[in-house]
């Protein structure tokens, strides 16, 4: 697994990267839209979907937010890019809406975190 964490002025963001699959993760000091820990392109290279990657990396993104202390993380589902199935996949992951557009083609989920011992504080 390859990690890069790049600390900006106000935020930090973390790039996890295996053979696979990818995703990122940004922490903000301050609270952006009320949210602090965002998670966004959560990528598995096709020929390896469905065999627990985008689970693993999912989890790996969402420890590293509890870790660093925060609470929730937040994600966006938008159908233009990703189809129901994934929306589906993410309630299952224990998201939940917590925005959306009129259309329904646009969501904003929210997943709570559980506190664990090893968080900073």
């Amino acid at each position: 697994m390859i990690i890069q964490e790049q600390k900006w002025s106000d935020h930090t963001r973390i790039l996890f990267v295996n053979e696979s699959s990818s995703v990122m993760l940004e922490l903000f000091d301050t609270p952006q839209c009320g949210m602090t820990a965002f998670i966004f392109n959560l990528w598995t290279s096709p020929e390896c979907r469905c065999q627990g990657h985008a689970t693993k990396m999912l989890s790996i993104a969402e420890q590293a937010a509890a870790w660093h202390g925060h609470s929730a993380v937040f994600l966006d589902w938008k159908l233009k890019d990703t189809p129901t199935e994934i929306l589906d996949w993410y309630l299952r992951k224990g998201y939940e809406r917590v925005g959306f557009n009129s259309k329904g083609d646009y969501f904003r989920l929210k997943k709570e975190l559980k506190k664990t011992t090893a968080n900073k504080q």
